[in-house]
């Protein structure tokens, strides 16, 4: 006799595989959904990295006349420094000269008064009136030329230097030691530490 209560195996299923096809249309369209929220966020981004761009653009365009005329005004006013620089310079070369000739002037002055006694004049003493001029006109214009640097350069009895003296004759000496200058036939000039005349000098040298 055949047992009736012999015990059914009935199968479990999940509930994932029991799901119907209502249920994964509705799952399929969720993610549509999703994926078109997404798909519009990201246009949303473009446009506005779009807009940003334009305004950006737009505001360059703006200034960029601004800058042009910045440039523009700037040249001019380095244009209008030059010219003026330019003519300045040009005043001062001109006219550089200016106070020296108005130091030099009296000098001629003195100059002229000493000579006008050797016109039409028997006086006896003119002669030494004139030379008396001219030694205090010299004496001016050495004070002139001192004022502005220039000095004469030491030569009699200095020993011979050719960074300041020249040469044109050796004349035997026994009282002199050679290389010494014993005349000079031309004064020479300094200008501050430059040279702007040597002096032309005779040196001794040893009878031999």
């Amino acid at each position: 006799m055949e047992r009736m209560n012999q015990s059914r195996k009935v199968p479990i299923h999940d509930a994932a595989e029991e799901s119907t096809p209502e249920a994964h249309e509705t799952q399929e369209a969720g993610n549509m959904e999703e994926q078109a929220r997404e798909a519009e966020i990201q246009q949303e981004m473009a446009e506005e990295a779009v807009e940003q761009a334009q305004d950006a653009e737009e505001a360059q365009e703006e200034e960029a006349p601004d800058y042009k005329d910045l440039y523009l005004r700037t040249l001019a006013e380095f244009e209008n420094y030059r010219r003026r620089a330019d003519r300045e310079t040009n005043e001062f070369k001109k006219y550089a000269n200016e106070t020296l000739i108005k130091d030099i002037i009296p000098v001629i002055d003195n100059l002229e008064r000493a000579m006008e006694c050797t016109v039409n004049t028997d006086d006896p003493g003119c002669a030494q009136n004139l030379l008396d001029g001219v030694q205090m006109t010299e004496r001016e214009i050495l004070k002139v030329l001192e004022k502005y640097g220039v000095t004469r350069i030491s030569a009699i009895g200095e020993t011979f230097d050719p960074a300041y003296h020249q040469a044109l004759m050796a004349e035997e000496s026994d009282e002199h030691p050679d290389e010494t200058v014993i005349r000079e036939m031309q004064k020479g000039y300094l200008l501050k530490d430059r040279l702007i005349r040597p002096a032309l000098v005779a040196v001794a040298k040893g009878k031999g």
